[in-house]
């Protein structure tokens, strides 16, 4: 009867250990969260026009992008959020960006879709 008691005991410490680790992960701790933080500037394609991107640790950030006619930047900023390997990017303005994302050789990959080109940002 003590073996029983004392095999519960341990159960029942080993189950409490378990939730108290399910119940206090935090969304930030998931792969590739603070892998983002930093600014990143665009490499390639070299079609597309010289821009950064900006992601701060608390979900905020900054795009710096060619204002309409190409002569200077405009700073844009917005809320992010990576969700396993996708990234949705949030403009005050009320604009939403979805990309797919990967983080290789210190470089960030951008695709609008898996069979689109990527976007390709290195940290500045």
């Amino acid at each position: 009867m003590k073996s029983i008691t004392k095999f519960r005991n341990v159960a029942v410490a080993m189950l409490l250990v378990f939730l108290t680790g399910a119940v206090t992960t935090s969304c930030e701790d998931e792969p590739g969260y603070d892998w983002l933080v930093g600014t990143w500037r665009i490499v390639a394609p070299p079609s597309e026009p010289d821009n950064m991107f900006t992601f701060y640790g608390d979900g905020t950030g900054t795009y710096w992008g060619p204002d309409d006619w190409g002569t200077s930047w405009n700073y844009y900023p917005f809320y992010w959020e990576a969700v396993g390997d996708e990234l949705y990017i949030d403009f005050y303005n009320g604009d939403t960006w979805f990309y797919y994302y990967q983080l290789r050789g210190g470089s960030l990959y951008l695709y609008d879709d898996w069979n689109s080109t990527p976007l390709v940002y290195n940290i500045y």
